[in-house]
């Protein structure tokens, strides 16, 4: 992913248990 990209929408590529929160959205696994 380059540096200043947006993501739309990251929730459809996490786990349905997934919950973003501030320590995690920062987390390559969040992406």
């Amino acid at each position: 992913m380059k540096d200043g990209a947006k993501i739309v929408s990251s929730r459809e590529f996490c786990p349905e248990a997934f919950r973003l929160n501030d320590r995690t959205k920062n987390d390559l696994g969040a992406v």
